[in-house]
């Protein structure tokens, strides 16, 4: 009785294993540490990457072009630190565009392939490694991520970084997310890999420190690798690689001054250096030297200048003698339409006034505030340049937005 108890209980975790497909929960390697961090570039990174590498640890980071405001596709400086990170040995994978996965796989494929072209052209590389935004990613996303050829990351420790509002603060956060790791390295695992976010500050300054310097885990021989690293596939991380310290190879579907051209028929080398059919490889910045290229874009636009060109001549043409009709008789209508339009702007200016005195909603978002998720909503705390919610003087002074938070 007992071995078919065994045997039914085998079956059902193999059929657990089966259903979550692609995802990856944990190392492979023995005694690495894999901290991952979501939801970056942004106001900490640089100063984050500067901590990693002054300890030399090595991290991953799953960053995407629009989320946090300021964009990372927008700021230089948060390009720059992806770069810097890039180079000293920390992975940067992808976590969408946007932070979110579209139902319809086309769109869903478009966020990725411009995500990607924003980390390859911050970094030089395209990456491989993927996270889902919250981890939720159902079987068509698995599917169709599986068919792209990314490994499909979660994890196995979440710090729960995320959650201020569990808490109820920041020094609370801090508590609760190491008691969390307290917990999970006494459990002597061989490896980990752990979920946190370069958007909190707390984190930054405080928990990964703690892991770091406070936790033992050094002393007791683990190492801070990459995920790539951790999986045993560190030439792995990307698809192409220049300076991560990978070697470089010609890999199948690449193009370019590097790889030379598109193996197969018919196929356009993008302006990124890859092999495809779709406008996407063979529309702007095609490469015609290494594939075909649609000719069609610069046909159309020679038609359109030389249209334009005849137009505007006999349009000028017709001005001179319109203009004298229209200046000479229509002198009077002229005046009174001015003055309704000055009756207009007064009007106007009294529902600005209503407008302005409108009562600015709470925020609903934990941490966030600002234009687009309204004021802090505990009394004392700021609201900093970057839309978030503090006591210090980051967020309380130079750029602090008055109108969604208490400012110094």
């Amino acid at each position: 009785m007992k071995s078919l108890n065994f045997t039914y209980l085998f079956s059902i975790l193999a059929l657990v294993t089966l259903s979550r497909g692609k995802f990856i929960y944990s190392c492979k390697e023995k005694n690495t540490i894999a901290l991952t961090f979501d939801d970056g570039p942004h106001y900490y990174t640089k100063e984050f990457v500067d901590y990693l590498i002054k300890k030399n640890v090595k991290a991953t980071f799953f960053q995407l072009g629009r989320f946090h405001y300021p964009h990372g596709i927008d700021v230089k400086e948060y390009q720059d630190a992806m770069k810097k990170a890039h180079d000293n040995g920390i992975q940067i994978a992808s976590h969408t565009y946007e932070h979110k996965i579209s139902s319809d796989k086309s769109e869903f494929k478009k966020s990725l392939t411009k995500n990607d072209d924003f980390i390859e052209k911050a970094t030089g590389d395209r990456p491989r490694y993927f996270r889902a935004p919250k981890g939720h990613c159902d079987n068509d996303c698995q599917k169709a991520l599986d068919e792209w050829d990314y490994k499909l990351i979660q994890w196995d420790v979440d710090t729960k970084d995320w959650d201020l509002e569990g808490s109820g603060s920041a020094k609370q956060r801090v508590k609760d997310s190491i008691n969390i790791l307290k917990k999970s390295f006494n459990e002597k695992r061989d490896n980990y890999l752990i979920l946190m976010h370069e958007t909190e500050e707390y984190t930054v300054r405080e928990i990964v420190p703690w892991i770091i310097d406070e936790s033992g885990m050094k002393e007791k021989g683990y190492r801070f690798v990459t995920v790539a690293e951790c999986l045993g596939d560190k030439d792995g991380m990307y698809r192409s690689h220049s300076s991560s310290g990978g070697t470089s190879h010609n890999n199948s579907g690449r193009c370019g001054p590097s790889y030379g051209s598109c193996p197969k028929s018919g196929e356009c080398c993008s302006k990124y250096g890859y092999c495809g059919t779709s406008s996407e490889y063979c529309g702007s910045g095609c490469q015609s030297e290494f594939g075909h290229c649609n000719k069609t874009t610069t046909t159309k636009k020679i038609t359109t200048t030389k249209k334009t060109s005849s137009t505007k001549k006999s349009s000028s043409t017709k001005k001179s003698s319109s203009t004298k009709k229209s200046s000479s008789t229509k002198k009077s209508s002229s005046t009174k339409k001015r003055s309704t339009k000055t009756t207009k702007k007064t009007t106007t200016t009294k529902k600005t006034t209503k407008t302005s005195s409108k009562k600015i909603a709470t925020s609903t978002v934990s941490g966030r505030c600002g234009p687009d998720y309204g004021a802090c909503p505990k009394s004392g705390y700021c609201c900093s340049k970057y839309g978030y919610c503090g006591t210090s003087s980051e967020y309380c002074k130079s750029g602090c937005q008055s109108g969604y938070g208490l400012c110094k």
